[in-house]
């Protein structure tokens, strides 16, 4: 009796063959869901380190906003500090980190705050808020009988918040995260905390 071609031809592919071929496909997929975002995301920090060296006094913080192309979710936040200058912190958010571009803006100019050149420039390095640290800041809020609605949907807003009244003071005492500063101009002794 003839043997059926078909036949033959799946079965000339061995077990060995098909495994290889399992884990091709399961190679391929993990570095398309977690090696390939990792990558991208550690390129787009090094280029935002490298990036940080071209802001100088005279920089604006529409400036600060272009580190990394691509990146849409960076923001800018502009206030008063305690001692009542105008400043300015831009926030690069990662899974993994946060960075902080902290300025001094002059107390008046002309346009968007944006566009006001800056006094000085400070760049730091934020871990991302865990668990406990939310869940304590939540406790300090509701205790101080402040609105926590923003603070829920925004955990790394009052994060910020509490960094950047550390910063804009006059840095005594126990800073409420830790952080590092990895860039400033002019030039200072460097800070980490």
């Amino acid at each position: 009796m003839p043997s059926n071609p078909t036949r033959r031809r799946w079965s000339a592919f061995s077990v060995r063959t098909l495994l290889i071929l399992v884990a091709i496909c399961a190679l391929m997929v993990w570095v398309y869901w977690s090696a390939w975002p990792r990558w991208r995301m550690h390129r787009e920090q090094t280029e935002f380190e490298t990036g940080v060296s071209r802001l100088k006094v005279g920089s604006t913080t529409a400036d600060g906003m272009q580190l990394v192309s691509g990146k849409s979710d960076v923001t800018t936040t502009f206030t008063r500090s305690a001692s009542g200058e105008q400043i300015g912190r831009t926030d690069y958010i990662w899974p993994d980190v946060i960075y902080a571009i902290y300025y001094t803006l002059p107390s008046s100019g002309n346009g968007l705050k944006s566009r006001w050149p800056c006094l000085s420039i400070e760049v730091f390095r934020l871990p991302i808020p865990t668990d406990a640290s939310f869940a304590k800041k939540v406790a300090e809020h509701r205790a101080q009988n402040d609105p926590v609605l923003y603070f829920l949907t925004q955990p790394t807003g009052a994060y910020l918040s509490d960094f950047t009244k550390f910063i804009s003071g006059d840095r005594t005492g126990t800073p409420p995260i830790a952080f590092e500063r990895i860039y400033a101009d002019p030039p200072t002794v460097p800070q980490s905390r």
